[in-house]
């Protein structure tokens, strides 16, 4: 009988403590992603634009990724990063009594980087420097030929081999006009004007399917917390039945937790998209698709709990969308013209296309951005608890 008592009295506690706000909380859980489906607005900007964007990489943007005739004068200027460039020395001909003229063109560049204008890595094995280029550890390298300065003595056309690394986009410019401005300056110093060629090697680069693969670091980043960022935001601060919901008996912390949740279940859609659409397009990844699930896993949660700090700041639809505006706009004038690590590693775009780049493309373990997962874990963090405080503070959600 006591132990009948006893287990009726545990079996109460059980329900109360832990069955009913479980049940209470899917129950919160599946009127928000009732509230987000029925939002046709918020379901267009969520799934047609990630589709449409990836279609027209693919289909209507021709697969010519880098001019032949060189940059566009811009890349100098919104490069993440100095560029890091290595050259091997493979001449040993003579062609003038007085100078050695590979010997020169090294030391052109080794003044460029103690004026600070990019990481030098001289080496003499060209597989040392080919292995740093996969790993991302230098943009290009360069090759003096065998015969350089004896062709060059005699006004025979001398062509300098230039190894781009295709997969870092946003580098790759700044570090091909660097290399070319270079060579310039030193064709026009010794009138070799005639006789001094460059040949180009896109390496890192798929035959298929390149410009969606060239933009794919940061694409991916800039959809998902576009997107993630601006419909969350907008969901909660449009969704009208806040007040009649503190009524109910529940409580704002599962309140909160339960729209974290379903936005993040709605924007896990995106990231399916993206996972099919390389899948599709055979985009040539070098991690598992368990590790890129994770990288845009943790991109999304970033993205929703920054829509839902938004919200909590907010008190309008209107301004909810000004506050998206200006974080979107800041976060990418940030990772284009900031070069502080400091800086851009609170940048999640910044942050996103490092990891999606290294680990994704590279085939790098996730442990070599560890300090980039660190920052968006702790972001996501402080945002929810920021967010949290701020709506335990309001008579309503708002």
């Amino acid at each position: 009988m006591i132990l009948g008592e006893k287990w009726k009295k545990l079996e109460e506690i059980t329900i109360k403590h832990f069955s009913n706000p479980l049940k209470r909380f899917f129950s919160l859980i599946e009127k928000e992603i009732r509230v987000l489906m029925n939002d046709k607005g918020a379901m267009i900007i969520t799934y047609c634009i990630p589709i449409l964007s990836i279609i027209i990489l693919a289909t209507l943007v021709p697969d010519q990724l880098v001019s032949d005739e060189g940059g566009t004068g811009i890349g100098g200027v919104i490069g993440m990063e100095l560029p890091k460039v290595g050259i091997i020395d493979c001449d040993n001909s003579d062609g003038f009594p007085d100078r050695d003229l590979s010997a020169e063109f090294v030391v052109k560049f080794q003044e460029k980087e103690e004026n600070g204008e990019c990481h030098l890595i001289i080496s003499t094995n060209q597989s040392e420097l080919e292995k740093m280029l996969g790993r991302g550890e230098i943009n290009t390298f360069i090759i003096i030929p065998s015969l350089f300065e004896f062709n060059l003595s005699i006004h025979l056309p001398v062509i300098i081999p230039i190894v781009l690394d295709t997969i870092d986009s946003i580098n790759l410019m700044s570090s091909q006009e660097f290399v070319e401005g270079l060579i310039y300056e030193f064709k026009v110093e010794n009138n070799f004007m005639g006789v001094f060629q460059m040949s180009k090697v896109h390496m890192n680069i798929p035959e298929r399917n390149q410009t969606f693969f060239a933009a794919f670091p940061l694409l991916i980043p800039m959809l998902i917390f576009g997107i993630g960022m601006l419909t969350s935001c907008q969901s909660i601060i449009s969704d009208i039945p806040k007040d009649r919901m503190v009524l109910t008996p529940t409580n704002k912390q599962e309140m909160m937790a339960a729209k974290v949740f379903a936005n993040t279940a709605i924007q896990l859609g995106v990231g399916l998209i993206i996972l099919i659409s390389s899948i599709i397009m055979k985009l040539e990844i070098r991690s598992s698709y368990f590790e890129y699930s994770m990288v845009l896993l943790i991109l999304i949660l970033n993205a929703v709990l920054t829509g839902v700090a938004i919200s909590a700041l907010s008190k309008s639809t209107l301004a909810a969308f000004q506050y998206f505006i200006f974080i979107f706009i800041l976060n990418i004038v940030i990772m284009w013209f900031v070069k502080d690590p400091l800086i851009l590693g609170l940048i999640p775009l910044n942050n996103g296309n490092e990891i999606l780049l290294q680990v994704v493309l590279r085939g790098q373990s996730l442990w070599t951005c560890f300090d980039q997962i660190l920052f968006l874990t702790a972001e996501s963090i402080v945002l929810y608890i920021f967010s949290y405080l701020v709506f335990k503070h309001q008579k309503t959600m708002l």
